[in-house]
């Protein structure tokens, strides 16, 4: 458990780094109950054998998103998110993709904030990670809207990067050094935050 923080809710938001592939299994099942598989998993349809191969990959950092109420020992699963493909730009410095998928009815009160903002932080400060990057269909404006919102800038639009319901979609392309990270937390009030 890591980067515990206190919500409005009445009890506690966390994350769990390289979660039990059960917590995984529960997320992925949940999301298809839910119909949000090709939402999350955009450039091709994939199993839960799939996720659990690609969430095992030493070079991929998974996380579950949990929140606990005060008082009680019920861990709930909001969601899970992931640092992929994470590579070497140089000696201790990285870089990762980002993404998440929350469940929804865990998509409010900015829970989906809080917690994509503590696994984007634990990858900073305890993964060596010196840039993350995301690629965002921009068919999805609820993604589009939650990547500014979380502070990360526009670099570009890469046409046909990656596959929306199944056909090639242009991608918003976005990032957020180390540095901008903690200056826009240190600062909230800094142009990038209200981007």
């Amino acid at each position: 458990m890591t980067g515990q923080t206190i919500n409005s809710l009445g009890g506690t938001l966390f994350i769990i780094k390289r979660p039990p592939q059960e917590a995984l299994a529960t997320v992925y099942i949940r999301l298809k109950q839910e119909g949000q598989l090709e939402r999350v998993w955009y450039s091709r349809p994939t199993s839960l054998l799939d996720v659990l191969q690609w969430a095992a990959l030493p070079n991929n950092i998974t996380y579950a998103g949990c929140f606990q109420k005060t008082g009680s020992d019920q861990v709930e699963l909001c969601g899970i998110g992931w640092i992929n493909e994470v590579t070497a730009l140089g000696v201790g410095k990285y870089r990762g993709e980002v993404g998440m998928a929350f469940l929804r009815e865990w998509q409010y009160d900015n829970i989906p904030l809080e917690l994509c903002s503590m696994m984007i932080e634990d990858g900073f400060t305890h993964e060596g990670l010196d840039v993350v990057f995301g690629t965002t269909p921009v068919k999805n404006p609820a993604a589009i809207r939650f990547v500014k919102k979380i502070g990360f800038r526009e670099v570009g639009t890469a046409p046909r990067f990656v596959s929306w319901k199944g056909e090639p979609c242009d991608a918003l392309i976005s990032c957020v050094t180390k540095e901008e990270w903690f200056g826009q937390r240190a600062c909230p009030d800094s142009d990038m935050e209200a981007a």
